[in-house]
């Protein structure tokens, strides 16, 4: 009797467990037929549009003057007038100032004299070897005494005129030096001249707009000490060889003949106004993942499928950028939410 309800209990134990394992493999199963369903991501998209893009360029430089000369005086001696001061216009050729030029006027009568005195000798001696009444070497010496007289008399006649220091442009005196009874030598500077009829801007562009710039091209030039005043520019220079952090050096010249006078040594913002307008594709800066030398972004297709794309971007207009190659016309490109995404996945656009 205690056999048969030994094997009893046995049995039941045995159905029991068979129940719970079959009960656990539809559990297993459902769970796997869940897991088998895909997981959709919502993102907002936005179409890729094409637009007229006229390309701005604007750079701030440095105003510098045509020409900036310092007036070094070329001889030895005391000032004994000066004909300028600072702040005055003055001419090409005007006088800046005068030294004792005494000793120079001398120097310079004493050279005539011989120059005359050796002129004289050579004709003579010309004469006499005509009658063979001299040989061609005491000529030759004549001839090489009147050289050296008419040499000297150049040099009397650069050293008196030495002495009256003049301009050599026309300009503004920014700085003077000397006064009446100042000893100068010559290396000693005696003013400083700036000719601001034209200015030049002096401005450094990245190596990506470089090319779209040649000399000759228009350009429009603000201050912030003048709002509103737009001064006409032109590109003067390009430089062919750009710096360590790949700018290149570039010279722009403005006319300051009007009523509003730009300064030396004034900050100027130069916008290029002849960069060609041309049709681009347009994308909000926001769709971009990567670098913007390594760009990619994700396009939604018919099916709802995300597939990432990799880029070539152009210009930055505000907060969008061009997109060179990479994307077309109409498609839909993700702008939010993309950062979950991977190439394949399935998408839940939240704003169709």
């Amino acid at each position: 009797m205690k056999k048969i309800v030994i094997i009893s209990i046995s049995v039941i134990a045995l159905v029991a467990l068979i129940f719970t394992l079959q009960n656990n493999k539809k559990k297993m199963a459902a769970a796997t037929k869940k897991s088998d369903i895909k997981m959709e991501y919502p993102v907002n998209i936005v179409t890729v549009v094409k637009k007229k893009l006229q390309e701005s360029l604007s750079i701030v430089g440095n105003v510098i003057p045509n020409n900036d000369v310092a007036v070094l005086s070329e001889t030895f001696g005391r000032v004994i007038s000066v004909n300028t001061k600072v702040g005055a216009s003055i001419a090409k050729g005007a006088l800046i100032a005068k030294i004792d030029d005494e000793l120079k006027e001398a120097g310079l009568k004493i050279a005539e004299a011989n120059f005359e005195k050796s002129k004289k000798d050579l004709d003579r001696a010309e004469a006499l070897l005509g009658q063979k009444s001299m040989t061609e070497s005491q000529v030759d010496g004549m001839r090489l005494a009147f050289k050296s007289a008419e040499a000297n008399l150049v040099v009397a006649k650069r050293q008196l005129n030495d002495t009256k220091i003049t301009s050599p442009i026309s300009g503004v005196v920014v700085a003077r030096n000397i006064d009446v009874g100042s000893t100068v030598d010559n290396k000693s500077i005696v003013a400083n001249i700036v000719d601001i009829s034209v200015l030049k801007v002096k401005l450094n562009v990245p190596e990506g707009s470089v090319f779209k710039l040649k000399p000759g091209s228009t350009v429009d030039v603000t201050t912030e000490a003048m709002t509103g005043v737009v001064f006409n520019g032109k590109v003067d220079y390009v430089s062919v060889k750009g710096d360590e952090n790949h700018t290149f050096p570039i010279e722009v010249i403005v006319s300051n003949n009007g009523k509003n006078i730009l300064k030396a040594g004034m900050f100027a913002r130069v916008t290029f106004t002849s960069i060609s307008e041309h049709e681009g594709l347009i994308v909000p800066r926001q769709a971009l993942l990567g670098s913007s030398k390594n760009a990619s972004i994700f396009v939604i297709d018919n099916n709802g499928i995300a597939n990432i794309r990799t880029v070539v971007l152009g210009n930055e207009l505000n907060n969008q950028v061009e997109v060179v190659s990479g994307l077309n016309e109409g498609d839909k490109v993700v702008i939010n939410g993309q950062n979950n995404l991977k190439d394949g996945l399935q998408v839940t656009v939240l704003n169709k």
